[in-house]
């Protein structure tokens, strides 16, 4: 019996031991193809080799953030989202994370997710990119009047013209706004829905005024023949 039980110790011990050189191979191994897919461009090997180092590695939050940021680029929304919520898991008050998480969940229309982000996030930090975040999904989630009082609100605060909103154009094309440009655009969007053409003509004419090389309005312009 006491010869079993120390062959199983001995079993135990050389197996742990196996395990540990090759954990440490595959990370090492894994490390080398991400160096390489790096300098090659190669974003599909990255995201492969980053997934094989956090099976051992799962609370690495800098392989975490840079998978993130891969999958955005490869406009994959929902793995970003995922990846972004372990972010958030490790690091609860990190707002590199939250912002992230939180950008995810509006272009998924995960409004009640994007919703407490973003409100988190602007108690941490006045910006109006937040704010407008804050409104766009109360209005998302059928707080029409609170949603819009808002974004309104935006197009009186100074601080609105300087800071920038990412706007998603399509798959993988963005265009950086002031603030009060994207404002301007949502609204004359609501009230192009609502059929109340001509204040959404001048709703798109007052955001290309804050910028002019807007997309989104100069479009709906267009189609007015405005």
């Amino acid at each position: 019996m006491k010869s079993l039980l120390l062959i199983l110790i001995v079993f135990s011990l050389v197996s742990c031991n196996n395990f540990s050189k090759y954990k440490k191979h595959t990370i090492r191994h894994n490390r080398i193809l991400l160096e390489n897919s790096f300098k090659t461009g190669d974003r599909l090997t990255a995201i492969s080799s980053i997934q094989n180092i956090l099976a051992y590695d799962t609370s690495n939050y800098g392989l975490l953030d840079t998978l993130a940021n891969l999958y955005i680029q490869l406009d994959d929304l929902g793995s970003a989202y995922q990846t972004s919520n372990k972010m958030k898991a490790l690091k609860p008050d990190d707002m590199h994370a939250l912002e992230i998480y939180g950008t995810m969940a509006s272009r998924l229309n995960k409004s009640a997710e994007a919703l407490d982000a973003f409100t988190k996030l602007y108690e941490k930090k006045k910006n109006t990119a937040y704010l407008y975040e804050i409104g766009v999904q109360n209005m998302n989630l059928g707080k029409v009047d609170a949603g819009r009082t808002v974004i309104e609100s935006l197009l009186n605060m100074p601080q609105s013209v300087t800071d920038i909103y990412i706007a998603r154009l399509g798959t993988n094309q963005y265009q950086q706004v002031p603030v009060i440009a994207m404002a301007y655009y949502f609204l004359g969007s609501y009230e192009e829905i609502l059929g109340r053409t001509a204040k959404a003509i001048e709703y798109y004419q007052n955001s290309l005024k804050y910028y002019s090389d807007f997309s989104l309005p100069k479009s709906k312009l267009l189609k007015t023949g405005k």
